[in-house]
């Protein structure tokens, strides 16, 4: 392990989404609050808060991404389940710099699998967006799909559909989207999606079933490899050849009382990890959340 950078008086943290300046976004699944982290320094600065977070049960801010121009946010309210992006004003005072949200994805119904999810936003500007909760009937549960413009797009194109939960996405250099959750069948995948119109089946293009070992927390791609994280506290490498393994994977133990909630690469050849601290469940209500820094190469 590279280092620590601690997160007092997060609740729940969840994320970390990455800004191009290398400083992090962690957010708090319990009050909506989005909070900006230095790690070269350890100053958390308040972002805003995302207002309309009702977090009853598992539910409250579940996914964070963000560029220079948008924070997009995946959470549940007291009526539905929803995807909205919030314009970002650096220079407006801490704690009031998220402009009111446009809707990106609203209406979704609230329910154990929806609480899965995961957004990305390309270099290019492209927002992914995962949700699970797969019902058998048609419409944006259970699906991923890619929105044009940062989510600006009138309808999003479905990539990927039958999830009963989205866990992570990410990647890779060339652009292709990979994908980890659980199928409707309840079976824990990683896959490459397709880029075809129509929707492909979990699957299609597996790349790894994780088997008997801890369930998928969250993903991300550097140095050349998918990386895991599990609720058993374990860290999972793919190491990836085009949309192959070239060798097993490999399988890590983060560090004692590691409670994985989301991963994200922090460049020069390491990974950030989100520990959610000794609450015991990823997203409870500790507010001792920090981030790890490890180093992989």
């Amino acid at each position: 392990m590279v280092g620590t950078v601690a997160l007092p008086g997060i609740q729940a943290p969840v994320g970390p989404a990455v800004l191009p300046d290398g400083d992090l976004l962690v957010g708090s699944r319990t009050t909506g609050t989005i909070h900006r982290v230095s790690p070269d320094t350890g100053d958390i600065t308040e972002v805003g808060t995302v207002r309309a977070v009702e977090a009853g049960g598992a539910g409250g801010l579940l996914a964070l991404a963000a560029d220079e121009t948008y924070v997009h946010a995946y959470y549940t309210t007291v009526s539905d389940a929803r995807i909205m992006r919030f314009g970002w004003d650096e220079q407006r005072p801490a704690g009031d710099q998220l402009t009111p949200g446009q809707r990106v994805l609203p209406g979704l119904p609230d329910t154990p699998g929806t609480r899965t999810g995961g957004l990305f936003v390309t270099p290019d500007g492209d927002l992914y967006a995962g949700v699970g909760g797969a019902d058998g009937t048609e419409g944006p549960v259970g699906t991923v799909m890619r929105f044009a413009g940062r989510g600006s797009a009138a309808s999003p194109e479905t990539l990927s559909s039958g999830w009963e939960t989205v866990d992570g996405l990410a990647t890779d250099t060339v652009g292709r989207l990979w994908l980890t959750g659980r199928s409707d069948g309840g079976e824990a995948l990683v896959i490459g999606v397709g880029t075809g119109v129509g929707g492909a089946s979990p699957t299609d293009d597996v790349l790894h079933r994780p088997g008997d070992g801890g369930s998928p927390v969250a993903m991300a791609y550097a140095e050349g490899s998918l990386w895991v994280v599990t609720d058993a506290g374990e860290l999972l490498r793919l190491p990836l050849a085009g949309t192959r393994l070239y060798a097993e994977p490999e399988e890590f133990d983060l560090p004692g009382g590691t409670t994985p909630a989301g991963i994200a690469d922090a460049g020069e050849g390491n990974l950030w990890v989100l520990d959610t601290g000794p609450s015991g469940e990823p997203g409870g209500a500790g507010d001792r959340g920090r981030l790890l820094r490890l180093g992989i190469e």
